[in-house]
């Protein structure tokens, strides 16, 4: 599925540095369930994720628009001026965001 083709409105996942950090996308997930997920660089976990829409992550970063995925694949570039590359979707499970930890 390319991005682009995507209804405007349909919520994906990002995390907070993308959103308010403008950090750099450079991983995209598209899940077996048909949901996109957006990370930079920096570690994560469940209390830095945001749900925006297609519209916006778009704006955030144009180069998304032409991305093109199957259901259960990913994408990942080093730097702003590498073109995307499919890659096998990191983490356990499949599970990007790992729980919090309680300290």
């Amino acid at each position: 599925m390319k991005l682009g083709d995507e209804a405007y409105n349909k919520p994906i996942i990002t995390t907070r540095y993308v959103l308010d950090g403008n950090s750099l996308i450079t991983y995209v997930v598209y899940d077996e369930d048909g949901d996109w997920q957006f990370f930079s660089d920096e570690d994560v976990t469940e209390s830095d994720a945001c749900v925006i829409s297609v519209k916006q992550i778009l704006e955030i970063d144009e180069s998304l628009y032409n991305l093109n995925l199957n259901l259960g694949q990913a994408a990942e570039r080093s730097d702003a001026d590498s073109s995307w590359q499919t890659v096998k979707v990191r983490g356990e499970d499949n599970h990007l965001f790992p729980d919090d930890e309680d300290n």
